[in-house]
């Protein structure tokens, strides 16, 4: 029987009071250790919405809902059509994005990588981590995003990726037809790759490997094995000065466009030249020798014809092209000796100092920096400052003025041993007759080749905004860096003024490229330049940034 104390019964107000008091002793530090784990805790990923943030209407809503039962249903192909749709309607949905970034993986790589880019960059601001165990409906886009890490080649971010994805339970039964479509695998890692099989990989997107097997012109197949033979003894001479450099894997990309690229896949270090890149040097030097107007002074110029013979290319996506398909080969040569020689020389020159400068990205330690930052493939082709991501444009613009001194210095090495060999065995090429003649023809090969990307009209505010410092004005940093070699320890001072032969043989070029296309001329933003106070302090600022960055390449270099 429950006997209650007389106090207790006559005051019943008391008997609520003390329950009142024992329920807040035992509640409150439950909810302070409850609290306190909350706060802890990741951010679960099914406690917000990315909805929320940019919410879709009615009509999308049900087509959202109509393309992931597709998905479920294994309808890949279908689903992209609503999605497109989708995306067409409401392009800053992050849903919308996230759904069609997953799907067009195989279509439109770069604006898939784009779109989940743009989810990845909410859930790092919401605080969500891809080891939460709450993955669940993020797990194929966790599963895709890893994917296109794997092929910008942050592998290890690509496998945390990845795995999180299959740590899903719900992922790996509900997306069967999916993760089929999308073998889980890391392309270097898994499949042993030999090194031509691994290079056409990295850049599939790109066009992959220029095949020889499947060319039928003859002459561009041998053109392409004499250049890559010449690539293997550039790198010999390059290992004699730099014992800890790696094994660079060098090779053609099967596309027309100007461009080149530097990356690396785990220990393999690769370069990658477009294909378009080396015709169009090719053409350009060839036809501007066989110019009459051109150099008049070299060589017999009664050899050559008069009328104008156009460079063979076109402009895509702003950037130039070689316009006749590849296996169309056409040679407009020069019909005297000595300036076909020399047009093979402003070729070489070209492309050696393209190489090189590809290979400063990886030795310099550019390279292996982007990619301890999850950054993509190093390209030659700039982005603007219109990127989707947010992008440190003086890092870049550093790196690049950092290679084109490399590539620089390197062309000057090299050629003073052939101005040696000169001496011994004079030829008729004078190229190598002395440093003024050397200076004065590898200049017109180098601003020829910058000029190919275009010389515009720009204010310093907006040549900051992208990777690359503009054309003209890597070639003022070039041609300093060539002043430099000659005013300090390097080489001997030479006595006629290099800055006048530099431009003297800019301004020889420019007309040259004038006689073989509808270019405008564009001397004026080549001098500017030299003349306007901001554009030198804008220079000075790169110079800067590059000898500041030094360290921070330093762990990644092989200099």
């Amino acid at each position: 029987m429950l006997h209650i104390s007389p106090l207790l019964a006559a005051n019943p107000g008391f008997i609520v009071f003390v329950i009142i008091v024992l329920v807040m002793v035992v509640a409150i530090p439950v909810f302070a250790i409850s609290y306190a784990r909350k706060k802890k805790e990741p951010v679960s990923q099914s406690s917000f919405d990315p909805n929320k943030i940019i919410p879709m209407s009615p009509e999308v809503q049900g087509m959202y809902v109509l393309a992931k039962r597709m998905v479920f249903n294994g309808e890949l192909d279908r689903a992209i059509i609503v999605c497109e749709r989708m995306y067409a309607l409401e392009p800053d949905s992050l849903l919308v994005n996230m759904l069609l970034g997953n799907l067009i993986f195989e279509k439109h790589p770069e604006l898939s990588f784009q779109c989940l880019k743009r989810m990845e960059r909410y859930l790092q601001e919401e605080g969500v981590r891809v080891d939460d165990p709450g993955v669940k409906d993020w797990a194929m886009y966790f599963y895709m995003l890893g994917f296109h890490y794997n092929r910008h080649y942050a592998t290890d971010k690509a496998i945390t990726l990845q795995n999180a994805a299959m740590n899903s339970r719900d992922f790996v039964k509900r997306h069967k037809a999916f993760r089929e479509r999308f073998p889980y695998r890391t392309l270097n890692n898994d499949l042993n790759l030999t090194e031509d099989q691994l290079f056409d990989g990295v850049f599939a997107s790109e066009g992959g490997a220029f095949s020889l097997k499947e060319n039928p012109i003859q002459i561009l197949k041998e053109k392409v094995q004499v250049l890559k033979g010449h690539f293997d003894d550039l790198y010999d001479y390059l290992k004699k000065s730099h014992e800890r450099l790696p094994k660079i894997h060098f090779d053609f990309i099967d596309t027309m466009q100007l461009n080149a690229y530097a990356t690396k896949s785990g220990d393999q270090h690769l370069i990658g030249l477009n294909l378009g890149t080396y015709l169009i040097l090719e053409d350009m030097f060839d036809k501007m020798m066989a110019s009459s107007n051109v150099l008049p002074d070299i060589g017999n110029i009664t050899q050559e014809t008069a009328e104008k013979k156009l460079l063979n290319v076109i402009e895509t996506g702003g950037a130039l092209s070689f316009a006749l398909p590849k296996w169309i080969h056409p040679r407009c040569v020069s019909g005297d000796p000595i300036r076909r020689q020399l047009a093979d020389f402003y070729k070489i020159a070209a492309f050696d100092f393209i190489v090189l400068h590809e290979f400063a990205h990886l030795a310099g330690g550019h390279v292996g920096y982007l990619q301890s930052l999850h950054k993509p493939v190093y390209a030659e082709l700039q982005l603007s400052g219109r990127s989707a991501e947010k992008i440190d444009f003086s890092l870049y613009q550093a790196m690049e003025k950092e290679a084109d001194m490399v590539a620089t210095i390197r062309s000057f090495l090299m050629a003073a041993q052939f101005l040696e060999l000169y001496k011994s065995k004079p030829q008729a090429l004078p190229v190598y007759k002395d440093w003024e003649s050397f200076i004065y023809h590898w200049t017109f090969a180098i601003y020829s080749s910058f000029r190919l990307f275009g010389f515009k009209q720009y204010k310093a505010s907006e040549a900051k905004a992208s990777t690359h410092p503009p054309p003209s004005v890597r070639m003022a940093l070039i041609s300093m860096s060539v002043v430099g070699l000659f005013t300090g320890k390097t080489f001997t001072k030479i006595d006629n003024n290099m800055s006048v032969i530099m431009f003297e043989a800019a301004m020889a070029a420019e007309e040259a490229l004038q006689s073989i296309s509808f270019f405008p001329n564009t001397t004026g933003i080549y001098q500017n330049n030299w003349e306007s106070e901001e554009i030198k302090k804008y220079i000075f600022d790169i110079t800067d940034k590059a000898y500041e960055l030094m360290p921070v390449f330093k762990p990644f270099s092989f200099f």
